[in-house]
């Protein structure tokens, strides 16, 4: 799974949704998913939209460590106790989800 798809899918957004966002259809949505292969334009706005930088979704550069929207919750201190270490503990899963198996743990 290329990273266009699992960025749409960790959002929660249905290829309707993204087609819709781009005035697409889900077809096209589909397919730029499967080739990997989009343009400056489109990469742009779909960076906006998964909150992902583009080099992430061009499979250029690594995972930032904590997803922006999550740091946006937690700088704005809307989470107390329980919740905001449980988003930081998730936050902490998904970085080392991102790096993959250490050397030998395959």
């Amino acid at each position: 799974m290329n990273r266009l798809r699992q960025a749409r899918e960790y959002m929660g957004f249905s290829l309707g949704e993204v087609a819709g966002y781009l005035r697409t259809d889900k077809g096209t949505v589909a397919l730029i998913e499967d080739a990997g292969v989009v343009d400056d334009i489109t990469v742009r706005r779909l960076s906006r939209l998964y909150q992902r930088p583009v080099g992430y979704l061009r499979g250029t550069e690594e995972a930032p460590p904590v997803p922006d929207a999550i740091m946006d919750v937690l700088d704005r201190n809307l989470l107390k106790g329980n919740d905001r270490r449980e988003i930081m503990e998730f936050a902490r899963f998904l970085r080392h989800a991102a790096e993959g198996p250490g050397p030998g743990k395959a």
